[in-house]
């Protein structure tokens, strides 16, 4: 949800991708802008991956907003880009990299439908180009409630991968993928692909060599399963009763007109320093505020890690006037300090923040 790993290295690596396709783009549109101002490729080049950057660095820290809508200086300038650039593409549809920079737009700017929509444009155009194959993938799965990277965003990352193995962005979603599917050597393979490329020390090194921990740590422990179960073939299976977490979620009084007819809300458990899934997830109407609910292993998103796999948890409650998962401006929000499992008394949230 918050915080995570995925969105910490995608906001990393959009600057490059929207730098390299904006190049192309500003080429053709500088000497049609000149009289006009900055050129719109190299406004939206700039623009883009600053916004991108502020949006991300306060995913996870909404303490920062404290109820107080932000001023972006830049927001018009982006809007009157973004505007030019969808007219462009409307008049030159065949615009592959147009598709391209619309889509890296869109995704910066936390709009993931508008920018798969962008991506399948540029597919359509172009079914071999890479960015649009990397792009689709991970849209598609931002637009999902659960955030899979479904059968075939999988197979265009594989497609991605084998064009270009190298490209960062595919091998990372490529590893997420196989990681969600219990491919964990896969994964591992990917991953350990994709780390001398960015640098084992790196700040966005050091999340993928945790994940790389995590999917081996994983790994072991599939591995000794399966010689348990072929070891002795004639013990019963037992199983531990499931974990329970009770959470009550309240809306703070300050954030009551701030909820839309319509609006959903996401309650939801993720491990203190772990992968980018929660552990325990369930979606209902927000009108249901004030909201009492119990998170089980039976919510989570991959049977592997759920919340009987961990000890300290942190849970949150968000509502989204979208209706989808992924976090988007506006949307209300909160979360509880670590805490270790198990608990004696429901966990209290209260949502009290704006993203």
């Amino acid at each position: 949800m918050v915080k995570t790993a995925f969105y910490v290295i995608a906001a990393a690596m959009v600057l490059a991708t929207i730098l390299l396709v904006a190049l192309p783009l500003w080429r053709r549109s500088l000497e049609q802008s000149r009289r006009s101002g900055r050129p719109l490729a190299v406004v939206l080049a700039v623009l883009v991956p600053v916004a991108a950057i502020a949006v991300y660095g306060i995913v996870g820290q909404p303490s920062t907003l404290n109820g107080v809508p932000r001023q972006d200086p830049a927001q018009q300038q982006l809007v009157d880009a973004l505007t030019k650039l969808e007219n462009h593409l409307k008049q030159q549809p065949k615009d592959t990299q147009g598709w391209l920079l619309l889509g890296q737009t869109m995704a910066a700017i936390r709009q993931p439908q508008a920018a798969l929509d962008a991506y399948q444009h540029a597919l359509d155009n172009a079914p071999d180009n890479v960015n649009a194959m990397v792009g689709w993938a991970e849209m598609s799965a931002m637009t999902r409630p659960d955030h899979q990277l479904a059968d075939h965003a999988s197979d265009l990352l594989h497609k991605a991968v084998a064009a270009d193995p190298k490209n960062q962005r595919a091998l990372w979603l490529l590893g997420i993928s196989e990681y969600q599917h219990g491919l964990f050597a896969q994964a591992i393979d990917h991953w350990k692909t994709l780390q001398p490329l960015i640098g084992p020390d790196s700040e966005i090194g050091k999340i993928v060599s945790g994940q790389l921990r995590d999917a081996e740590q994983q790994l072991h422990g599939q591995q000794a399963q399966a010689t348990d179960s072929s070891s002795e073939p004639g013990k019963a299976a037992t199983t531990q009763p499931g974990a329970r977490l009770p959470v009550t979620v309240s809306l703070a009084p300050a954030l009551a007109s701030r909820l839309k007819p319509g609006d959903s809300l996401f309650i939801y458990a993720r491990a203190v320093g772990g992968p980018p899934m929660p552990l325990a997830a369930t979606k209902r109407p927000a009108s249901s505020l004030p909201a009492t609910v119990t998170l089980t292993d039976a919510m989570a998103m991959m049977p592997q890690r759920n919340l009987s796999a961990a000890t300290q948890v942190i849970v949150g409650a968000r509502i989204s006037h979208s209706g989808q998962a992924m976090p988007a401006a506006g949307d209300l929000e909160g979360e509880s300090a670590p805490i270790r499992l198990p608990v004696s008394a429901p966990v209290s949230i209260v949502v009290d923040k704006v993203d």
